[in-house]
């Protein structure tokens, strides 16, 4: 076949063809743009778009559907996916919203003209955090002096927890309920019990789990502490009350034996002196 290239006549071959775009396919590529993967949030993907002219269409192809996802403005689930690009520059993005399992495992497919790239988004490949705050289940009790703290959480990888009070920072150990199979998920427990400090009438706890380089806050509260502290002495008050009662009886009672046994002794006397009488008299 005759093709006019630069106004001169070349003569390609089939293979030469095929070969021509195999090479330009292979410099077309795409990668994960988002440096970690946050359950949740958005992702990027970036295609570097080399060989896209400019009046391309530009799409992405494949994710859970193996469908069209994306193409120019067109997105096939603005929910979840949006195509991002700037006219001056060849690359072009694709951005999942709301990042879940079942985006991964899965193949993407970058294309541009008659140009595409397809690559497997593998979980196992991608720098991924599954945040403790995003299935978290916690039980706080104060009661006798002590704040007893009970969490059940949902996380990946494995955290660094610590609890702050007083502006002391204490380590929180975790301990592993279950592991996932196939998947980056770990379910944890966390349970500690805190001595409360009555000094002070409001004090603040906090827990945060720090995932990889991410802190996620877990609890935030402001303990009464006057509460208990008020209970506490409302207690003493009326233990005070009722053994000053009791003692303030006892001492009643004992004046009243010892008046009367001061009474019985005057009377004893009196009877005394007056059998004295009557016997002198006789």
């Amino acid at each position: 076949m005759d093709w006019n290239y630069h106004g001169k006549k070349k003569h390609l071959q089939s293979d030469d063809f095929y070969g021509y775009f195999i090479v330009s396919q292979s410099l077309l590529r795409w990668d994960i743009k988002t440096t970690t993967v946050i359950y949740g949030h958005d992702a990027t993907l970036s295609c570097n778009g080399i060989g896209c002219k400019p009046i391309s269409i530009r799409k992405w192809i494949g994710g859970p559907t193996s469908d069209v996802l994306c193409f120019n403005n067109y997105s096939s689930n603005p929910a979840k996916y949006q195509l991002m690009y700037n006219e001056t520059k060849p690359s072009f993005d694709l951005m999942i919203k709301s990042f879940n399992f079942t985006d991964t495992n899965c193949t993407y497919t970058c294309a541009c003209g008659f140009f595409q790239y397809t690559h497997m988004l593998n979980l196992n490949e991608i720098d991924f955090v599954y945040p403790p705050d995003k299935d978290l289940n916690s039980k706080i009790k104060q009661e006798d002096g002590k704040l007893h703290i009970d969490m059940s959480m949902k996380v990946y990888p494995l955290p660094n927890c610590t609890i702050v009070y007083k502006k002391t920072v204490l380590p929180v150990e975790t301990i592993i309920v279950k592991e996932e199979v196939g998947i980056k998920l770990y379910e944890l427990k966390l349970e500690y019990t805190l001595s409360l400090d009555y000094t002070n009438c409001r004090e603040n706890v906090s827990i945060s789990c720090k995932v990889r380089s991410f802190e996620f806050p877990l609890l935030q509260q402001e303990l009464d502490l006057c509460k208990d502290a008020k209970l506490y002495t409302f207690i003493w008050i009326l233990l005070g009350v009722v053994c000053g009662s009791l003692i303030l009886l006892l001492v009643i009672n004992v004046k009243r034996r010892r008046k009367r046994g001061q009474e019985t002794k005057r009377k004893r006397r009196e009877q005394n002196t007056e059998q004295r009488l009557m016997s002198v008299l006789r």
